[in-house]
């Protein structure tokens, strides 16, 4: 007999546009924590302020658990840029995967081209 499997998802608004989801996936007494984005679009105090807000919270769901796997979707400041503004309270999480879309995969040589014609959209 198989495991009960279930998802719990959390979403953290920004208030503006970014967002970022902890979905929390249990399997029988098993439970991963994948963080999917983080970010704001603006950069403001204010949107700073808030991530930090978020990142706090996000630390009291994982209860002193790293994050398994966090996900950043795609290269623009309303999926990433959390993770810039808030890396220390991150560092401090733990965070034992990181899984990032092929256009930063510094091998990829298309990746790369694409990534320089649009100056690899620094936050």
């Amino acid at each position: 007999m198989s495991a009960p499997v279930s998802a719990t998802i959390c979403m953290y608004r920004l208030l503006e546009l970014g967002d970022c989801l902890l979905v929390t996936f249990t399997a029988g007494a098993a439970t991963s924590r994948m963080l999917i984005d983080c970010g704001s679009f603006r950069n403001s105090d204010a949107s700073a302020a808030r991530l930090d807000t978020i990142t706090k919270a996000i630390a009291k769901a994982l209860a002193g658990k790293p994050i398994d796997v966090v996900v950043g979707t795609h290269q623009h400041n309303d999926h990433l840029s959390g993770f810039v503004h808030c890396e220390e309270a991150f560092r401090k999480m733990g965070v034992e995967q990181v899984w990032l879309s092929w256009l930063d995969n510094p091998t990829d040589r298309k990746a790369q081209e694409i990534g320089k014609a649009h100056n690899n959209l620094m936050l």
